[in-house]
């Protein structure tokens, strides 16, 4: 192993010491025996919280705001109610299915403004400088060419837009690797 690459692991490792290990409630066996759609409504209240803080620094009035890679879709409803000032909340990804489920969470929770498009993170479908808003949890690290894909989000960001990349535990955590 290269001496960089190990140099990174060692900070990774220790910079792990100060995080509390992490709580995957979709990934226990408790969560096995609860109904799909708690599980959702937990992700929703859980995914809103951390956005209403992304709040306090961010207006959208009017704005446009993407979750890239969405998956599901709890997540995108979720910033639609953090964010009703939105114009648009959209959710892209490239799985059907997920799309539609997404779509049905988002209609029985009232957020019209949501739309979700099947599309690939590394050529999103937008004109330059036509978003205000980019979120992707627990999803950026699935994409083939993760370059590319910064280039292309970046190129849909608005010149004071803004990009909010999460995922969870780190790569080389003790906890496990998220991939």
């Amino acid at each position: 192993m290269p001496w960089r690459t190990r140099l990174q692991v060692l900070l990774i490792r220790w910079l792990n010491r100060f995080f509390a290990p992490p709580q995957f409630t979709l990934h226990t066996e408790e969560a096995a025996r609860r109904s799909p759609a708690d599980l959702q409504a937990e992700e929703f209240g859980r995914s809103r919280q951390g956005f209403l803080r992304l709040r306090e620094s961010l207006s959208l009035r009017g704005g446009v705001a993407l979750d890239l890679a969405c998956g599901g879709g709890v997540k995108t409803a979720s910033l639609a109610a953090a964010f009703p000032e939105a114009r648009l909340v959209v959710g892209i990804d490239v799985d059907a299915a997920a799309l539609q489920r997404g779509q049905s969470f988002s209609c029985q929770h009232g957020r019209a403004w949501v739309a979700f498009l099947r599309a690939d993170a590394g050529a999103p479908p937008f004109k330059d400088q036509s978003i205000d808003l980019v979120v992707s949890e627990n999803a950026f690290e699935h994409v083939p060419d993760p370059g590319r894909t910064l280039r292309e989000v970046a190129r849909a960001l608005k010149d004071r837009g803004i990009l909010s990349l999460r995922f969870f535990p780190m790569f080389f955590s003790r906890y496990g690797s998220h991939l």
